[in-house]
C-alpha cells in the first residue's frame, strides 16, 4: 500500500465482529493505527445492538462464532432499512470463499490477514469495489 498508514484510513468508522478477544483487539490496534475509529463487538448479536448506535462506513465479521455467526449477522444488517448499502467484509480461517461472496459479504479475508490486505479491502468495500 502506498501512501502514508496513519492516514490511510483517516475518519473511516469500522465496526469490528470477532468472538477471539485477541483477534479483535489485535484488528483494532491496527485499524486505529490506520487512522480508523473501531466500534468492537465480541458477538454478533452484540454489533446488531451497536449498530443502534453507531453509524460505521463498514462491518469487519468473523464468519464462524459461537451462537449466531457472521452469516446471520449479514442477513440481519440487510433486513435494516439502511442495511442494504453498508458493506460487509468476513473475515475468516476456514470460511469458503465461494460461500461468503455468494450470499452477499463484499470480501472474504483469511485470517491471519495483513495490515495491507486488510486496509485494501476496506478502501475497495468503501469506494463500492471488491
Amino acid at each position: 500500500m502506498t501512501g502514508d498508514p496513519a492516514t490511510a484510513l483517516r475518519g473511516v468508522e469500522v465496526l469490528l465482529v470477532d468472538d477471539d478477544v485477541a483477534v479483535r483487539e489485535v484488528l483494532a490496534e491496527l485499524l486505529q493505527e490506520y487512522g480508523a475509529r473501531v466500534a468492537a463487538a465480541a458477538s454478533a448479536r452484540e454489533a446488531l445492538e451497536l449498530l443502534s448506535r453507531v453509524r460505521p462506513g463498514v462491518v469487519i465479521t468473523d464468519v464462524r462464532m459461537p451462537g449466531e455467526d457472521g452469516f446471520w449477522l449479514l442477513r440481519e444488517i440487510r433486513r435494516r432499512p439502511d442495511g442494504g448499502r453498508l458493506p460487509v467484509i468476513a473475515i475468516s480461517a476456514f470460511a469458503d470463499a465461494g460461500t461468503a461472496l455468494e450470499v452477499g459479504f463484499r470480501e472474504l479475508l483469511t485470517k491471519p490477514v495483513s495490515p495491507d490486505r486488510l486496509c485494501a479491502a476496506i478502501l475497495r468495500a468503501l469506494a463500492g469495489g471488491g
